[in-house]
């Protein structure tokens, strides 16, 4: 199941993967056009990565939490091994990573 919710999360791994490295100038300023943080692509792009880390990655983490922690809990199963899965998800992710890097 943590494998499934991988494929989803791999838009806010890539949105933040973005902010780290393209979009660093202007990862964290909030201050849009006025800033002197970069070109108007650079701005634009930061504010997309934002929004997908944020809105992505809060969704994400529900769904973790709903998972793997929630329904575990509701019907008697320990929560330890669900939690153990968690280290699946980001697999996908790196899976397409590595893809990219030996392809390109």
């Amino acid at each position: 199941m943590n494998f499934i919710i991988g494929l989803p999360a791999m838009v806010p791994f890539y949105s933040a993967w973005l902010l780290l490295t393209e979009f660093r100038s202007c990862a964290f300023n909030n201050t849009g056009f006025q800033s002197h943080c970069g070109s108007f692509d650079v701005i634009e792009g930061a504010r997309w990565a934002r929004g997908g880390v944020v809105i992505f990655g809060g969704l994400g983490v529900l769904l973790v939490v709903a998972v793997d922690v929630l329904f575990p809990a509701a019907y008697g199963r320990r929560v330890r091994p669900w939690l153990l899965g968690m280290l699946v998800i980001p697999v996908p992710y790196l899976i397409a990573i590595a893809a990219l890097a030996l392809v390109g």
